[in-house]
This record gives C-alpha cells, sequence and structure tokens, in this order.
C-alpha cells in the first residue's frame, strides 16, 4: 500500500521537495552571519594557536560529556516534520580541537516514511552527518557515532539534532503523533584537544585558572609554601571563594599542596619573598605584595598564579587585590603598593540574592534573550531564584510576582495556556486567548491582526516557603494547534512567546528569623555566615598545623560560600583553634576529632576518642518526604534515642549550635574521625544540591552517604516585629502545652472541685464561729 501511494503521489512529493530547499538555501544564507560570527570571535586566538610550533603543543585525552552535562535536563523529543533541539559546548581558551565524535542513542516512529524521513546531525548549523530511517530500525534504542570535522569547531559551538519526519504522501498532520524521535541526553560529545601555552600575562585572568568556556566542575590546585600563618591561610579562602563564585553551577575544588608544586597542569601559589625563589625562581622578588603569572616549572603548559607576601596583611591585600582588581591587571607580575579600599557590606545584600529590600526586575535575574521563545513546541523558560534562608514563612502573605508578558494572537477560538510552575511544580495557568474571544474586551483589539504580540499582565501570588533556599520560576507557552480540515493543514510555526524584563518580584519588608540550626541553610546558601556577603563577620577555626585534606576541605567551603553569594568573602578571618574564640562573630570550626580542644567536645553529638562513638538520634532519619513545611515548627526532631557503639570505620560529622561566645551567633563545626573524613565532608557539600540533603542538627557521612539525625531548634537568629512575635510565642506555647491538655481538663476541674469544696468548709465554720 506504501508503495502505490508513493508512486501516485511522488509529483506532489517533488515539488514539495523543491520548495523546502528554497527555503533550506535561504536558512542557510541567513546562517553566513552567525557562522562567520562564531567563528570570527576565536579568529584571534585560533590564529594565536597556528602560530606555535607543533613541539609546544601536548596531545590531551579526549574530553567526553554527556548531553545532561551540557545542560540538557531531559531527552530531546523532537516531534513533528521539522523539529530539533540543541546543546551548546566551547573550547577553553588553553586547549584547541583537531576533531571530534558524537555517539547518539535515539530511537524513532515506526510510522516514518524511510524514503523522506531523516535524522540530521548539525555543528553550527553545518550539517554534518544524516542519519536514515528505516523499517528495521523503527521502534528500537539505536546508536549511531557521528565524527566532527576539526573545521567546524570554534571558541563557541553549537550541536543540534534535527527531526524530518513525514508519515504519509497524503494530506499530512504537520503535528501528527506519529511523527516524533527520541534523542538520549545520556548521548554523549567528545573531542580531541590540544593543550597550548598561554602567555604569562594577568591580563587573560581568570583564564586559565577559570574559563567559562569550561562545563566541567573547577579543580585548581593551592599551593603553600613555607610555612603557612592564619594570613596565608585568609588570603586563599579569599582566592577559593571568589573562583567559587566564577565556577557557580559547576562547583569547585580546590586541592591543597604544601610545599610541592603541581606535576601538571595549572595552580594557585601561596607563599613569601622568601620562599618563592627556591620553588619558582622565575618570579621577582619584591617587598610589596605582588602577583604574578609564570610557567608551571613541571608542565610547560601549565601556569602558576604566584601571590606573595611579606606578612599576613601583604598577602591579604595581594588577594584582595586580585578578586576585586583582576581585570584591570596586565603583565606578568603586578606590585600592590596600597592596600584595596572596600565598602562595608550590608546584611542580604549577596548579588545573587533576591533583594529584600525593593521589588527585583527579572531583566536583573535572567538575560531578556532567555525570556522569549518561539514555536508550537518552544522549551521551557526557567528563571532560578536564590532567597535569603532566614525569611519567616509562618502565615506569612505570599510573594507577589507582577507578570507581564506578551504571545502570539491566534485566529478564532483556541484553547492555549502559559502555565506557571515552582521547581516542575504547577502553580497557575493562565489564558492565551485568540482573536475572536478577544473581541469585544477592548477597542484597541479590533486592529489588531493574527500573528501581532499582545501585551498582558497578571499579578501571581507565590507561596513563600515554595522559594526557599534556592527555587526555580518556569513558564510555559502551550499554543492550541487549530486544525483546519482534511488537506488544508498547513504548519505557520510563527507563534511566539515573551516574558517581558520589567516584571518583578517583591519579597521587601519581611520579617528574617530562623531557628536554629539549620544545616539545609549552610549547605545550600553558606548561612548564617553568608548573611554578610563577604562574610567579615565570619571566623574560621582552624587547627594548628592543619594538614592538606584540611586545607582541602576549609579551601571547598570557601568556594561554596562564593558560589552562594556570587562575592569573595574578602572579609573572612581564619584564627587558631588553641587561641581565645570569644570573638563577636560566626564561628566556622573545621578540624578532625583529635585536634578539637577538649572544651569543644561537650557541644557535640558525637564523641572520637578511643574511636568511641555516641550519637543522638530522632525519626527524621526515617523521613520519606523532602517537603518543606510552611510551619517552622514542623521542621524540628527532637532527640528520642541514643546510641552508643565503638567502632574504627571512618566517618564525619557536621553540626551546628548557639556560641557560647555569644548569645545569637552561630557556630558550625565539620569534624571527623580523621583527615579523611573532612574531605568526605567537602565532597557532600559540594554534591548538596544534587544527592541527599545536608539538614537538620546534625549529619554524619560515611563515603558518599549523608545521614542527617538531629533537627532540634535550640536558638534563634533575627527578630520578628511585635505582633508576629506575639502571635508565634502564643503558637509555640499551645503547641507545646498540647501534649499536655488531656492531662489539664481533668485537674482543672479537680481544682475547681477541691476549691468549691474547702470554700463550703469554711463557710460553714465561720458559721458555727458567729453562732
Amino acid at each position: 500500500m506504501k508503495t502505490s501511494i508513493r508512486r501516485v503521489t511522488s509529483s506532489l512529493l517533488t515539488m514539495g521537495m523543491l520548495l523546502g530547499t528554497v527555503s533550506s538555501v535561504a536558512q542557510t544564507a541567513s546562517n553566513v552571519g552567525s557562522s562567520f560570527e562564531l567563528h570570527s570571535q576565536s579568529e584571534d586566538l585560533q590564529a594565536s594557536r597556528q602560530a606555535l610550533p607543533y613541539a609546544q603543543r601536548a596531545l590531551q585525552q579526549d574530553k567526553v560529556w554527556s548531553f545532561k552535562d551540557l545542560g540538557a535536563r531531559f531527552p530531546f523529543n523532537l516531534r513533528g516534520v521539522d523539529s530539533s533541539d540543541s546543546v551548546f559546548f566551547n573550547v577553553r581558551a588553553d586547549e584547541v580541537a583537531s576533531g571530534g565524535a558524537v555517539t547518539l542513542h535515539y530511537s524513532y516512529s515506526p510510522s516514518l516514511l524511510d524514503d523522506y524521513s531523516h535524522i540530521n546531525v548539525l555543528v553550527n548549523d553545518e550539517v554534518v552527518y544524516t542519519i536514515p530511517v528505516t523499517e528495521q530500525g523503527a521502534g528500537r534504542p539505536l546508536t549511531q557515532e557521528v565524527s566532527i570535522p576539526a573545521r567546524l569547531l570554534a571558541a563557541h559551538n553549537q550541536l543540534r539534532v534535527q527531526l524530518i519526519g513525514h508519515y504519509t504522501l497524503e494530506c499530512e498532520d504537520p503535528l501528527h503523533s506519529s511523527l516524533w524521535a527520541n534523542v538520549s541526553n545520556q548521548s554523549t560529545l567528545s573531542l580531541d584537544l590540544q593543550k597550548v601555552a598561554l602567555v604569562n600575562d594577568l591580563s587573560i585572568l581568570p583564564v586559565p585558572f577559570f574559563d567559562p568556556r569550561d562545563p566541567n566542575r573547577l579543580d585548581v590546585p593551592f599551593v603553600f609554601l613555607g610555612e603557612p600563618t592564619s594570613g596565608t591561610y585568609e588570603a586563599s579562602g579569599i582566592v577559593a571563594s571568589w573562583l567559587g563564585a566564577l565556577a557557580d553551577y559547576r562547583g569547585a575544588r580546590f586541592t591543597a599542596l604544601k610545599n610541592r608544586l603541581p606535576e601538571k597542569g595549572h595552580g594557585i601559589v601561596f607563599t613569601s619573598p622568601e620562599q618563592v625563589g627556591s620553588f619558582i625562581p622565575e618570579v621577582r622578588t619584591t617587598s610589596l605584595p605582588s602577583i604574578s603569572m609564570v610557567s608551571n616549572p613541571n608542565d610547560s603548559k601549565g601556569k602558576l598564579l604566584v601571590i606573595s607576601g611579606g606578612n599576613a596583611e601583604q598577602l591579604r591585600s595581594a588577594a584582595q587585590a586580585l578578586v576585586l582588581g583582576g581585570s584591570i591587571l596586565t603583565g606578568p607580575q603586578a606590585e600592590i603598593y596600597e592596600p584595596p579600599q572596600i565598602q562595608a557590606r550590608r546584611p542580604y545584600d549577596a548579588p545573587r540574592w533576591l533583594s529584600t529590600e525593593r521589588p527585583v526586575q527579572f531583566g536583573e535575574l535572567i538575560t531578556p534573550e532567555r525570556l522569549a521563545v518561539s514555536g508550537y513546541d518552544s522549551p521551557i523558560i526557567r528563571m532560578g531564584l536564590r532567597l535569603p534562608p532566614d525569611l519567616f514563612t509562618w502565615r506569612q502573605s505570599p510573594v507577589d510576582v507582577h507578570l507581564k508578558y506578551r504571545y502570539t494572537v491566534q485566529p478564532g477560538a483556541v484553547n492555549s495556556s502559559l502555565i506557571l510552575g515552582v521547581d516542575n511544580q504547577y502553580l497557575k495557568s493562565l489564558p492565551l486567548l485568540g482573536l475572536t474571544q478577544l473581541e469585544g474586551r477592548d477597542a484597541s483589539l479590533a486592529a489588531m491582526a493574527p500573528g501581532e504580540m499582545l501585551p498582558m499582565q497578571e499579578h501571581v501570588r507565590v507561596p513563600l516557603y515554595q522559594l526557599l533556599n534556592r527555587s526555580e520560576l518556569t513558564y510555559r507557552y502551550m499554543y492550541d494547534y487549530i486544525k483546519e480540515g482534511f488537506c488544508k493543514d498547513a504548519l505557520l510555526d510563527n507563534v511566539r512567546g515573551q516574558i517581558d524584563p520589567d516584571s518583578t518580584i517583591d519579597i521587601s519588608g519581611r520579617n528574617h528569623y530562623l531557628e536554629m540550626p539549620d544545616l539545609a541553610a549552610f549547605s545550600e546558601m553558606g548561612f548564617p555566615f553568608t548573611r554578610i556577603a563577604d562574610l567579615s563577620e565570619t571566623a574560621v577555626v582552624l587547627a594548628s598545623s592543619p594538614d592538606e585534606q584540611e586545607l582541602s576541605t576549609f579551601l571547598v567551603t570557601m568556594g561554596r560560600m562564593g558560589e552562594s553569594t556570587g562575592l569573595p568573602a574578602t572579609g573572612v578571618r581564619v584564627v587558631d583553634a588553641k587561641a581565645s574564640l570569644d570573638l563577636d562573630k560566626d564561628l566556622l570550626i573545621i578540624s578532625p576529632a583529635s585536634k578539637l580542644p577538649a572544651n569543644w567536645q561537650q557541644y557535640l553529638p558525637e564523641y572520637t576518642a578511643q574511636h568511641n562513638r555516641q550519637f543522638g538520634t530522632s525519626d527524621l532519619v526515617y523521613r520519606t518526604s523532602n517537603w518543606v513545611s510552611p510551619n517552622p515548627a514542623d521542621r524540628i526532631r527532637d532527640q528520642q534515642s541514643e546510641v552508643a557503639y565503638r567502632s574504627d570505620g571512618r566517618s564525619g560529622l557536621i553540626t551546628g549550635f548557639e556560641s557560647p561566645f555569644n548569645s545569637g551567633r552561630s557556630v558550625v563545626v565539620l569534624t571527623g574521625t580523621d583527615s579523611e573524613a573532612l574531605v568526605d565532608i567537602g565532597d557532600a557539600l559540594l554534591k548538596a544540591r544534587a544527592g541527599e540533603r545536608i539538614e537538620g542538627s546534625a549529619v554524619v557521612i560515611r563515603g558518599d552517604k549523608v545521614r542527617s539525625l538531629l533537627a532540634e531548634k535550640t536558638y534563634a537568629v533575627g527578630s520578628l516585629d511585635i505582633w508576629t512575635r506575639i502571635q508565634w510565642t502564643l503558637y509555640q506555647w499551645w503547641q507545646y502545652a498540647g501534649q499536655w491538655r488531656t492531662l489539664w481538663i481533668p485537674g482543672l476541674l479537680g481544682v475547681i472541685a477541691v476549691g468549691f469544696i474547702l470554700s463550703q468548709l469554711l463557710g460553714r465554720r465561720r458559721k458555727q464561729g458567729k453562732t
């Protein structure tokens, strides 16, 4: 039957293909400009690479990314006669790509006509391979490897997979359910990369130590030469938080090295002028704080960023100059004549946190280009939010979102909608009315033609507790495809949608109050330390002479702080565990249990002397849902049992409590049986958003396993207005009294009865006395 249909209508298909060819030629012509732009952006860089002799290049192992690594959260679900989806990838500034390959895992509809359907693989809008569609492979999982020639690879690249599908040669519904192909987001892209040596010039910073083109987790060694002091650690924490802020969603890991340079690749060195000469003689000795870029003596393609200072203040000045003014430094070395003048930060003013002082426009949170979509199968608009974790949620009004949006008005009556959600959960649906449905509502709509964009606005209220700590607002345009009838359907995919950048979200005027300890706020947002974005009210406590693992955990934690706020921790202080900790600061203690001062052991729910362990546990460990209640009282899980045992196993502990020195100040302790356990804690913090939650008041970490044991609330930070404070206090009293109410009622009745009897007896005695 298929063969007869093809013969009868081959002329019609030929005409259609000719029209499609003309359209394709026009599309190719329009893409010439964008393709030229992609190549021209890296023209100078590529020219400098080609000028290097081959001896200066080092062949590197292939790098492999899955489509999920490159940003594809879900598989490519291609629908219709012409549908495509993309991922984007880049090539680092210190690498050049000599080729690549794509391994596609895919399947397609059994109804596709094999002679007229196919799947294209395109790189920067050029077809590199066409995958045929056959009856034998239909409906089955398939794999296809496609080579990418080096000539198509630039600094910034787009990999696109396109379905051209047909299920009949007669009148065809362009959005028929049989027109589909699915490409797994576990498909992979691999690149053959060669390392190149960059110039020793500070003007290229933060490259190569952080390259925004690299989607991988940042991994940079931090080298400490000589005998580090607290000032050395402070300088390293400032730089680690800076790189963590730059790495953002990628995450940042830092490996500490003492008195040894990395064997290969790049690294950041902290040293004094006296020590630097014996390790890196290329650095010019100076009495001023300095920042230098030199080649790694162990790897000619690697670079070392050397931060040098004669004392603690000089090292801090050099680190602060790097993170605040690194973009204006030039040459192989810069000397800092005066310490940077840093303005004091205000609470909750972190650049990545939603402002609590005014309505925030969407354009401040996301680029306008990402707020616009087109097509019937348009992608979801996603806008990430970071709110202060201490916003009080109990009986608070929802967050007001003033949404301004535009959409293409369709002819007739349609059932189109704009779907609003929070973290992929449905929130609200707004109708996108057609032209017929709009008639009579507004005189100005009478002159509107089909296809024009209609501006609309809506006030949307979002429950506050759904937005803490990190969340994502989603907007999806769902356009109704209008069927005209048999042989009349023509897909004119000209529908568009746009969220206006001047839409606002307002969380101003709300109470900051959080019952503590709350390790979820710490692991996800760095709270309470990040309340002041530069960590100027934070003191990090390290053991005397911390080893490499302890320092690595410290650096990873500082990177997490920078990732949360988007700002380097220029105000952080590091103190020795043996020094006086009577400081008006929040304390972050990072040390193995064996190095903790004995007076701190009383605050910990785990004791590790002679391998003895003792844990308090609650039913938090049995909780099946990660749902967060709007009532803070529902998040409390008091200790209900205690377990003591002896074990030689490795385990890490994160716990929090109120500072014994200052009421309202917080202490968070990262400790463990040994230094390796601290490395596990650092890994857990890096995976806090992807795996098991770190929450409550005490968390045990064994390898990659995270167990939250307690959620006791023993103190609070912040304040409430008077009326809210009265209500919250009464509510807490009533909840506490609830377990006794069944005894109070008969007890109260008993007291009344005894009082009545006593009053009767006293009354009789008075009468008898008078007589």
